[in-house]
């Protein structure tokens, strides 16, 4: 990514739900509208953008019993890409 948001992220989505409450793989969502951005914070702190996220697979996304699952389900299949994220 070329540059990173300079202002908070519009919604943040914390905690997520999960299909695995003991163990839950996403800690937390955190969505910038304009930039079509979000940053997921994973159960070890690492955290990942994922670009192109428009307002609908973000509903999604915080609408799905698990936000893992759906990254490997929708964002995956639809090409969504992502990088690590090192700074903010």
């Amino acid at each position: 990514m070329t540059t990173t948001p300079t202002r908070k992220p519009d919604v943040t989505y914390s905690p997520t739900a999960s299909s695995d409450l003991a163990r839950p793989r996403t800690q937390m969502l955190e969505f910038w509208r304009e930039e079509e951005i979000t940053r997921v914070t994973w159960r070890d702190g690492s955290q990942t953008w994922y670009l192109a996220i428009s307002q609908r697979l973000w509903d999604g996304w915080v609408h799905s019993p698990s936000p893992g699952k759906y990254i490997n389900t929708v964002l995956v299949v639809a090409g969504i890409k992502y990088e690590p994220c090192t700074a903010l």
